[in-house]
């Protein structure tokens, strides 16, 4: 009998689209190895979306009303993580709690967890500084454990076939702030562009499917790319990326396209700033949610002049995001299943 694995996920124009699309991931990597799947997303919004791109059985799960059906796993992504009323809910319903970040504590201390298995996403220290004794939930973490859409991998060939030069002047820059971007970085960013470096740069600007905005908002001149169905390509366009902060910067990564990554929150400021001491090609900017004008042109250029200049320094690279972290993360919830 197929395993049956349910996702309960967060998404939407607030929360961002970051914890959907690394979910789906996983969840297409579990179907494709036999196991019946379900996404539950507590957004109306959301839920429609994800049915419409992923093709996935999708249900909009009503916060104050949702009764978790029995499964043999369940999988929690949620913003800052998995809460321990949610765990708790969820344990009688299934043999094994899989979290995609969060631990699901009953307490203070993760000898407590309710949860089989954690999967953390990024460069953290968290789990390294926990106690985990008396418990026997096993956790993974670093860069080969995130999950990344799969197109990144077919992406990773592609760069891997092609001869690319150590560039030292930009032609073309990307740029993206997520599914939703509710901060309206992506027409910050290219303006603060299009004013600093003119006409002689190529801007190329993502517009996430959930945005408040479309292309009138962008620069005279900047190419918009509106809710592409898979970005990678154009990706590998760009000689360099400017973001904000998320799942889009360890794709980037992954393909090894310079970026330049701000933070819109606290968590991902922190973020940005544990992967730029990693790896060589990112560049955490700090953060970008009130800046504009000139004094973001002026972070944009002066982190983009030294991402080019390769004067970065970063001592130990341990490991980098290779596009199978989703494929992983999916072959241990069935191999914690038995299957």
């Amino acid at each position: 009998m197929s395993a049956r694995i349910a996702f309960y996920v967060d998404a939407g124009r607030e929360t961002g689209f970051g914890h959907l699309f690394r979910s789906a991931s996983v969840a297409r990597w579990l179907r494709l190895l036999g196991a019946d799947v379900a996404l539950f997303i507590p957004t109306f919004d959301a839920a429609v979306f994800a049915q419409d791109r992923f093709g996935l059985s999708v249900y909009y799960a009503d916060p104050d009303r949702f009764a978790p059906p029995e499964a043999d796993a369940w999988v929690v992504d949620l913003e800052g993580g998995c809460p321990p009323s949610v765990a708790r809910r969820l344990r009688p319903r299934c043999s094994v709690l899989a979290l995609i970040n969060g631990t699901g504590y009953q307490g203070d201390d993760p000898a407590r967890s309710l949860a089989d298995l954690v999967f953390y996403q990024g460069v953290t220290d968290v789990p390294k500084r926990l106690d985990w004794s008396g418990t026997s939930c096993r956790w993974y973490e670093g860069l080969s454990w995130i999950a990344l859409r799969p197109e990144v991998l077919a992406g990773r060939v592609f760069r891997a076939q092609t001869v690319v030069q150590a560039r030292r002047a930009l032609g073309t820059v990307l740029v993206a702030g997520g599914g939703s971007d509710p901060t309206g970085f992506v027409p910050r960013a290219a303006s603060a562009l299009r004013a600093r470096y003119g006409d002689g740069l190529r801007i190329l600007a993502i517009i996430g499917p959930r945005a408040a905005y479309d292309a009138d908002a962008l620069p005279p001149g900047a190419e918009a790319v509106s809710a592409p169905g898979n970005p990678v390509p154009h990706y590998l366009e760009a000689d360099a990326a400017v973001i904000s902060f998320g799942m889009t910067a360890y794709e980037l990564a992954a393909l090894g396209i310079p970026t330049v990554a701000f933070g819109m929150s606290d968590g991902h400021r922190e973020g940005a700033e544990l992967l730029a001491t990693v790896l060589p090609e990112v560049v955490q900017a700090g953060g970008a949610t009130a800046l504009d004008g000139v004094l973001l042109a002026d972070q944009i250029q002066a982190a983009l002049e030294w991402l080019v200049s390769g004067a970065r320094f970063v001592p130990v690279v341990p490991e980098q995001p290779d596009g199978l972290g989703a494929a992983r993360t999916a072959t241990e919830i069935l191999a914690a299943l038995g299957k």
